[in-house]
């Protein structure tokens, strides 16, 4: 049976061209990292310790889901709680459920750069991203994925006053999650066939994880 892939899980090419849209370069080990123009200023990092030092009243040094809903809304960006816990759960390096001020900036640039890579995606302008728009991100990745699939992942991930269509939010969420699926999807495909032959088994195993995953 699989087990669940460790945190921060690797990046999967949705991802990869997410952050290309962006202007990223990733390492090796899979930790995003900013070009050399793009670096975080002292004044951006002062300004991030202090953000984190409001949200933290305990003084634990870490945030969880609700306290990072609450620091990233400073920013002017709002998430859901599910989704802040996704974001978490792909961060948190130690498995705490929690996040500490590395991690926290690495996520803010993350998030930066998927506002600007949102934009990019969103070739109408209209503050949104619709279904055509999101089958070109897709395609453009390497997913192939049916008419009816493509409907079923915005049908998961869209808003219910905004059907059809993905906030950042959801397109945030979306993104975690592919990239989680693919990384369980890779074990049993490590040459990125596109098809895996698996007992049923295997198949409840991934299915639990996943749904684990998208219920934390």
């Amino acid at each position: 049976s699989p087990s669940p892939p460790p945190g921060p899980f690797p990046l999967s090419p949705l991802l990869l061209f997410l952050l290309f849209l962006g202007f990223l370069i990733v390492s090796p080990v899979g930790q995003v990292k900013t070009m050399a123009g793009r670096q975080m200023t002292p004044g951006q990092h002062t300004e991030l310790q202090r953000r984190f030092n409001a949200i933290d009243k305990d003084r634990s040094g870490t945030l969880d889901a609700k306290e990072l809903r609450a620091a990233l809304s400073y920013g002017g960006q709002e998430f859901r709680e599910e989704v802040a816990r996704l974001m978490i759960r792909t961060y948190d390096t130690n498995n705490t459920g929690t996040i500490g001020f590395h991690d926290f900036c690495q996520l803010f640039q993350f998030l930066t750069v998927m506002s600007e890579a949102y934009q990019a995606a969103d070739f109408d302008h209209n503050g949104y991203i619709d279904k055509t728009e999101l089958l070109s991100i897709l395609h453009n990745t390497g997913f192939r994925f049916s008419d009816e699939t493509l409907t079923n992942v915005m049908t998961q991930f869209e808003t219910t006053e905004r059907e059809g269509r993905l906030t950042y939010d959801g397109f945030i969420e979306m993104t975690l999650f592919l990239n989680y699926v693919e990384s369980m999807y890779v074990i049993y495909d490590p040459k990125r066939t596109g098809r895996v032959n698996i007992s049923f088994d295997v198949f409840v195993s991934m299915s639990c994880l996943i749904r684990g995953f998208a219920r934390v």
